[in-house]
C-alpha cells in the first residue's frame, strides 16, 4: 500500500509538473509574503529561476515543484489549478487604508488572502447559496469638493433610511446592503483595510484585531472608496484624504 501510495504522489507531481499554472506559484508565493529572493533562497535556486518559472518560461523540476510545495505550504495539486480560476482582481484596483511602512510584499499577501476568502464565498454561490444583492453602486458619483464628499455622506444615509445621528452597527448594515466583509488574519494587521469592486461585487477586507472605533472608521472609510474611486486609480493621497472626509 506505501509503494503504492508513493507511485501515485509520483504521478499526481508529474501531471503537476506537465500542467503548471505560473500564476499559482506566484499566487503561493504571495500569499506567504515572500519575495522571490525568500523563495529561491528557502528552495535553493536563484531568484531569477523564480521569475522564469512564476513567466512560465520555465517548467520546474520535480524535486523543485516539491520543495515549492513544501515551503509555500500548498498541496502541489494547487499549482496546476485552471489559470481562470486563479484571478479576481489587480493590486492597482485595491484600495489600502494602510500604514505607510507597509511593504508591498504584505499588500500582495492580503490581496492573495482576501481572493481565497471571495473565491469561497463565490463557492457557496455556485452551490445555491443567496447572498444579499449589492446597494452600493446605485450612490457611485463623481465629487469636485468637499462639499460634494458631504452632500453624498447626506445622501447615503438618507437613501439608506440612517437619519442622522450615530450607526449604532456599520457592519451590520453593510452587510444588509449586499457589501461583502472579510476578516482578514492576524499577519495582515498592518494593511488595516482595503476594498475593491470584484466583478460587481462591493467587497471590504478588514484586519479586526483593533478597537471597535477605528474598525467602524476603516469600514466608513472603505464605503467611501467604493462609492466614488471605483474608476480611479489607488494609492493617491487625495482619494485618501477623500475617503476619509467621508
Amino acid at each position: 500500500n506505501q509503494t503504492r501510495s508513493l507511485q501515485m504522489k509520483g504521478k499526481s507531481l508529474q501531471y503537476c509538473v506537465e500542467n503548471i499554472n505560473p500564476e499559482q506559484v506566484t499566487a503561493a508565493r504571495e500569499l506567504r509574503g515572500m519575495t522571490k529572493k525568500d523563495l529561491a533562497d528557502r528552495i535553493g535556486k536563484s531568484p531569477s529561476a523564480i521569475t522564469r518559472i512564476e513567466k512560465g518560461e520555465l517548467r520546474p523540476e520535480l524535486d523543485t515543484l516539491f520543495s515549492l510545495s513544501q515551503v509555500l505550504q500548498v498541496d502541489h495539486s494547487f499549482f496546476a489549478l485552471p489559470r481562470s480560476s486563479t484571478h479576481y482582481t489587480d493590486l492597482v484596483d485595491c484600495h489600502f487604508r494602510s500604514k505607510r511602512s507597509t511593504s508591498l510584499a504584505l499588500k500582495r499577501m492580503a490581496k492573495q488572502q482576501g481572493e481565497r476568502l471571495f473565491r469561497l464565498v463565490s463557492h457557496f454561490e455556485k452551490h445555491g447559496v443567496s447572498f444579499l444583492e449589492e446597494q452600493v453602486s446605485q450612490l457611485t458619483t463623481s465629487i469636485q469638493s468637499p462639499v460634494d464628499i458631504e452632500e453624498l455622506a447626506y445622501q447615503v444615509r438618507s437613501t439608506w433610511g440612517l437619519g442622522i445621528g450615530p450607526i449604532p452597527d456599520l457592519m451590520s448594515l453593510f452587510e444588509s446592503k449586499g457589501i461583502r466583509i472579510f476578516l482578514l488574519p492576524e499577519e495582515s494587521g498592518n494593511v488595516d483595510a482595503f476594498s475593491a469592486w470584484i466583478h460587481t461585487t462591493p467587497c471590504i477586507f478588514l484586519y479586526s484585531g483593533k478597537p471597535a472605533s477605528r474598525i467602524n472608521f476603516d469600514l466608513a472609510h472603505e464605503l467611501g472608496h467604493l462609492i466614488f474611486h471605483q474608476d480611479t486609480e489607488t494609492g493617491d493621497n487625495k482619494t485618501e484624504r477623500e475617503a476619509n472626509r467621508f
